[in-house]
């Protein structure tokens, strides 16, 4: 049975904060290539992971394989977009609630962000927010890449997913 959302897909502006070039990105660091994140995972490109721990010096010089990032993250985008469309089926999302929704799969994984997609299906506007406003922790590793069983509270989460969870705040002229 289609989805009432198939027709949707991320917008210009929505991969453009993607590919870190806006507030809420997954950034973009060392030019595409690897680089070690606040929470010592070894990154590449555009917010891609590639293992627990600090990147190694061979990675950190490795020339960035910038045709291998670009199609990884759009591989991501789509498998984003695809849990989005399938996850919220009924409920007819705007264009900035689709891009936010994909913005929150794309960065928590369609696991991860199941409850928010159920909210948004359900019609649920609060807990949608609430949901994403809870997703602002990330596991602590050493540099080694051990789980030290700590989380930290990201910054640029909290920054994220309050640009996420905009579009289903109540406007104070629609009445809802």
């Amino acid at each position: 049975m289609p989805g009432v959302n198939d027709g949707l897909s991320a917008g210009a502006a929505a991969i453009a904060r993607l590919r870190g070039s806006g507030a809420g990105g997954e950034g973009s660091q060392a030019g595409g290539g690897y680089y070690t994140d606040s929470v010592h995972d070894c990154t590449r490109g555009t917010g891609l992971f590639v293992h627990h721990g600090d990147c190694t010096a061979a990675e950190l010089v490795e020339r960035p394989d910038t045709a291998a990032n670009d199609a990884e993250l759009t591989r991501r985008i789509n498998q984003a977009e695809q849990a989005v469309r399938s996850r919220v089926a009924t409920r007819p999302l705007t264009q900035d609630q689709f891009d936010a929704l994909v913005s929150a799969t794309f960065n928590l994984g369609a696991r991860g962000v199941r409850g928010v997609l159920d909210s948004a299906d359900a019609n649920d506007d609060t807990g949608v927010i609430n949901g994403l406003h809870a997703r602002v922790h990330a596991p602590q590793h050493d540099r080694a890449g051990h789980a030290t069983g700590r989380t930290v509270i990201l910054p640029g989460l909290v920054t994220r997913r309050a640009m996420e969870a905009r579009p289903f705040q109540p406007r104070p002229d629609s009445g809802r």
